[in-house]
This record gives structure tokens, sequence and C-alpha cells, in this order.
């Protein structure tokens, strides 16, 4: 019975710091292609003319730096060593720059936190313009 316990603790345990992952208000989000430190390759993630008219020669992603003290947390919301970023790419994600254009956090969203951006960016591309008078 102990032993039962200890491992229903555990497994709360683990899947707690997933449930309550609270994202940063300003990060942007990207789908990043691949990661190899120190450089990360970002894109839209979506549909591009650019990529099918160029038959997938350019899709219009970036290579971004990132910093020395880069912080990179996974889907259950655990710090991975940068070097060990190589593992995710096609995966999307939320960053933050800092003020020389360096990845400073790597966020990898898990589909819940894929689908509340999609349905923010959906809101917002709906939303009336404010009227400045």
């Amino acid at each position: 019975m102990k032993r039962f316990v200890s491992i229903l603790a555990l497994g709360l345990a683990l899947a707690l710091p997933a449930a309550a992952r609270e994202l940063p208000q300003d990060m942007e989000v990207a789908y990043m292609k691949s990661a190899q430190y120190p450089n990360v390759e970002l894109s839209s993630g979506g549909f591009s003319w650019v990529k099918l008219l160029t038959l997938g020669l350019a899709d219009g992603s970036q290579t971004y730096t990132m910093a020395g003290s880069v912080v990179v947390r996974n889907q259950r919301n655990a710090t991975v060593t940068r070097g060990k970023i190589s593992m995710f790419h096609d995966v999307f994600v939320a960053f933050k720059r800092n003020n020389n254009n360096q990845i400073q956090e790597i966020w990898i969203l898990n589909d819940t936190e894929v689908e509340k951006f999609r349905e923010k960016a959906a809101t917002q591309q709906t939303a009336p313009a404010a009227v400045v008078e």
C-alpha cells in the first residue's frame, strides 16, 4: 500500500507543473524548425505562398542566435539544458528576445497552449480597430 501511495504522489508531482504552467504575456510565438545551440530556426509554421512558389526552397524562416544564458522549458515546464535543445524540432514555441535580438527564453508549447494562441490570434484579427478621435 505504501508503494502505491508513493507512486501516486510521484505521478501527481510530475503532472502538477504541466497543469499549473502560466506563460508570460510578452512572448512571441513561432514554429521552431530546428535548433542547434547557438542557432535556432523559426518560421510562421503556416501556409506560405513564398514556400509554394519556390517549391519549398524559401519559406520565410529566420535564424536567430540564442543568448548564452538562454532558458529552455519543455512542455512539462522542466528546464532543458541548451545542449539538449536539438531534441526539439518541428514544434511551436513561445520565445522572448533580449535587447541584442538574441533569444533569451524558449518555451516549448503543448497542444493546449498552441490552441489558446490560435484562438487569441483569431480574435485579434477579427476585433474591430479602435477609433481615435
